[in-house]
């Protein structure tokens, strides 16, 4: 027999009465809301939800106790109101709980399922339940079913409110490290607009809000929340169909390719803190179970380098110029432990690739953290070029295998230049990371200006289609190859420089460094750094880097450990000299190159930019 019979509850019409309800129904309204700020208003719909954290906050003990009064019109006998509600908020935060069906029915204050939710209880607290003609629902029935409304005794005239909004009150939470499929009627815990941080060669990137209380985390072989009192901010990388560039099959294809290198990679028994390793991932699948998306879940860098590179905001006044080279060798040195370790290679090397974390002090605490990331690209050494069939989640090791072949960019290796032709070895990572050294090089002597100025002086026009491409080398197909010998190096035993083939099962083709490059060289060494004591640093690095690093034939350049213990030889003697400078006084390199007197340059006008002409006397 219902409590109903003998207990009267009623949704009152007093202004008393309604109060309560009403303001719990404003404050859930609110909380969804701010969920969505900033959020296209096409996209709201799709994206509100109400946080855990906030639903506790909002039907906690005391809201509840006000509410219940309010909804019994008059107790029992006297003096039992406390008892009868008491017993139900029990009802409503015990196990299971009932606080998200509560909240969904007060959420627009709709009188009748608030009645309905009161019957619910009072046939839970009755001393023959089972005699009541309906299934009582939990937090646990949700999302409900046209069924499992009917059974609950849900009128049809609420059963599209509810479809509708249900998905609100129950939003995903994550954990990390796990890989979540998700069907696409389910709300992920995402709050507020998502930011686009870049687009990438495999996936873009976005800065995503986690709402408190939906991130958990791993402790004592349990799930405990990792963001209890505030939104976690993270980085997400997004695999989707973007039309004409990438149907769903070639975007599932690349990010089960990632995602089993970064497992690979955490499963390793070696770790490496400079490798920036996912957090976790998601598949959203679509009505027929295929998958509509995929994203990749990281810890949000401070910036990029390339952030750095070119913002002098950023990279004046908090980092030595030894430091700077010692981030770069801890770069070196997660590249080395990927061939060396792991048999894995990066394939896209840039400061784009290579993320900045802030420890957030001030002044001499100030410190960064770089970490190479992204491996959209990446793929076993042994690997041979896999096909393009999607595969599914499960795929092991053995799958992955991936083709180096993308239209070209600065920072690749001319062996991966061309086409389905790729050659990618250990060393056509080191070409990349030697690169990048030269960029931070520049901003350590010049600043950002030097970095833009020099990435723009590098650009190549190919003469059979007219494509122009910043690179760090000349090919014989582009017009500047007729420049390749205007400037010499004044700093390495072999002054002239030298062309080479490119190793490729394709076309052949000769390649030499950019004369550009070997130009802004010279005159970094000797005017940039002219009669100061460190341009004998920069004196060593630029012989490391041209003479054993940017070498056309693969097969002359270092491997990443030996130049890693190049670098971190002309690190420790920069720092040294930062430390106790006065232990240091300039000494003029010509006599060590054996030049009779240190060069002298004449800037043509746009120098970088311009045709070639010779700089030096």
């Amino acid at each position: 027999m219902s409590l109903r019979q003998n207990l009267p509850l009623r949704i009152s019409s007093s202004v008393a009465s309604q109060s309560q309800a009403e303001q719990l129904a404003q404050d859930l309204r609110d909380a969804v809301e701010r969920t969505v700020e900033n959020v296209a208003e096409n996209e709201k719909p799709s994206h509100r939800l109400l946080p855990r954290a906030e639903l506790v906050r909002i039907l906690n003990y005391r809201s509840l106790q006000l509410l219940f009064m309010e909804l019994l019109s008059g107790a029992p006998l006297p003096g039992e109101t406390e008892r009868f509600v008491i017993r139900r908020i029990d009802a409503t935060l015990g196990r299971p709980s009932r606080m998200l069906l509560l909240a969904m029915f007060l959420y627009e204050n709709r009188e009748e399922l608030l009645s309905l939710y009161l019957e619910w209880l009072d046939a839970l607290l009755d001393d023959n339940p089972a005699d009541y003609d309906h299934v009582i629902p939990s937090d646990d029935s949700i999302p409900f079913t046209t069924e499992t409304l009917y059974i609950s005794g849900v009128p049809e005239r609420h059963h599209r409110y509810i479809f509708e909004n249900q998905a609100i009150f129950k939003p995903v939470t994550l954990q990390q490290l796990a890989h979540h499929r998700i069907n696409n009627g389910e709300r992920l815990p995402f709050i507020g607009r998502q930011e686009p941080i870049k687009p990438g060669s495999s996936g873009d990137v976005m800065k995503a809000k986690i709402a408190h209380g939906h991130w958990e985390i791993e402790a004592d072989h349990d799930f405990v929340p990792g963001n209890p009192n505030h939104p976690k901010v993270v980085a997400l990388k997004i695999f989707k169909d973007v039309g004409t560039v990438r149907n769903m099959n070639e975007a599932t294809r690349d990010f089960i390719m990632e995602l089993n290198i970064l497992k690979e990679l955490r499963n390793s028994e070696i770790k490496h803190d400079t490798i920036l390793l996912d957090l976790g991932s998601i598949t959203v699948l679509g009505e027929n179970k295929t998958p509509i998306s995929h994203c990749l879940i990281f810890d949000l860098a401070s910036f990029s380098l390339n952030d750095y590179l070119r913002n002098q905001d950023l990279a004046q006044g908090h980092v030595k110029q030894s430091h700077l080279l010692q981030k770069l060798v801890d770069i070196v040195e997660a590249l080395s432990f990927l061939h060396d370790r792991l048999d894995t290679l990066h394939l896209d090397i840039k400061p784009d690739n290579i993320l900045i974390f802030e420890n957030g002090g001030i002044g001499s605490q100030y410190d960064q953290i770089w970490k190479l990331s992204n491996f959209g690209l990446a793929r076993k050494i042994t690997a041979r070029q896999r096909d393009t069939s999607s595969q599914a989640l499960t795929a092991t090791s053995s799958a992955l295998a991936r083709p180096a072949v993308r239209p070209a960019g600065i920072y690749q290796a001319p062996e991966i230049h061309e086409q389905d032709t790729s050659q990618a070895r250990r060393r056509t990572d080191v070409w990349s990371v030697g690169c990048v050294t030269l960029m931070v090089l520049a901003l350590m002597v010049e600043g950002s200006k030097a970095v833009i100025s020099l990435e723009s002086s590098l650009l190549v026009h190919f003469l059979d289609d007219d494509s122009r491409h910043p690179l760090f080398y000349i090919r014989n197909d582009t017009y500047k190859w007729k420049y390749r010998m205007a400037y010499k190096y004044w700093y390495l035993p072999r002054l002239t420089p030298e062309k080479d083939y490119i190793t490729s099962t394709g076309r052949q083709f000769w390649a030499a460094l950019h004369p550009n490059l070997i130009e802004w060289s010279n005159l970094l060494l000797f005017e940039s750094c002219a009669r100061k004591v460190h341009q004998q640093f920069v004196l060593k690095i630029l012989q490391v880097i041209f003479g054993k690093v940017l070498r056309i034939d693969r097969n002359k350049r270092l491997k990443a450990h030996a130049l890693r213990k190049r670098l971190a030889d002309i690190q420790q003697d920069w720092e040294m000299y930062e430390l106790v400078p006065e232990s240091y006084s300039y000494n003029e390199i010509s006599t060590n190159l054996h030049l009779e007197k240190s060069p002298k340059f004449r800037k043509p006008q746009s120098s970088l930019q311009g045709q070639s002409k010779l700089p030096y006397a």
